[in-house]
């Protein structure tokens, strides 16, 4: 697509914002604003919460974000944790003063922990500097494009499925209650009242 084709010409732009891994301590609420660049964050430990256009967000551990630019949000530490940790890349990509962006709507994927390491290496990468930290800045940053775009959800959090407080009390009883060899996803899912056939 055009945002990973821009990314791979050798007169594309990358400004970085900031790069960094950032603890929030208990009680933090960010402002609201609208966004002036892409804005990825991913959550190592703990909880977010926020709105992104309107739209109710909550994030877990491995979860990831993406807002691009324009995107009007606020986020904050979900009630009764200590401390949220996440890595966050404020950054615009352009070619020959064009802004370029990969979404429109903010983008979410769950379960994202295959995508730590690329945030390790792009907020290593940014610090550092160096000749040719633009290039790896690039190669990364579409490394990071392509693995979120093999499953991201355009959807806000509430659509996400999760076991209620009920279904997650009968998956206990289940496993207390059942050798681990008489455990299988059907015999599970007939526990929790779940017709397979």
């Amino acid at each position: 697509n055009d945002w990973l084709s821009c990314l791979r010409h050798a007169d594309s732009r990358v400004d970085v914002v900031n790069a960094r891994i950032q603890k929030q301590p208990c009680q933090w609420r960010g402002v609201l604003e609208v966004l002036n660049a892409n804005v990825i964050c991913y959550v190592e430990s703990g909880v977010l919460e926020g709105v992104a256009d309107g739209r109710e967000l909550r994030l877990e551990a491995g979860d990831v974000v993406w807002f691009p630019p324009g995107a009007e949000r606020q986020i904050w530490n979900a009630p009764n944790l200590k401390s949220v940790t996440t890595y966050r890349l404020r950054f615009n990509v352009s070619r020959d003063g064009h802004p370029m962006t990969l979404f429109t709507k903010s983008a979410f994927k769950t379960n994202a922990w295959s995508l730590c390491p690329y945030f390790h290496l792009l907020i290593n990468a940014c610090r550092e500097g160096g000749p040719h930290w633009l290039d790896e800045a690039k190669a990364l940053l579409s490394g990071l494009s392509i693995r979120f775009l093999q499953c991201a959800e355009q959807q806000p959090e509430a659509t996400r499925r999760v076991l209620t407080p009920k279904q997650r009390d009968r998956v206990a009883a289940f496993i207390i209650d059942h050798p681990v060899g008489d455990m299988t996803p059907a015999t599970l899912a007939r526990s929790m009242g779940y017709n397979l056939d």
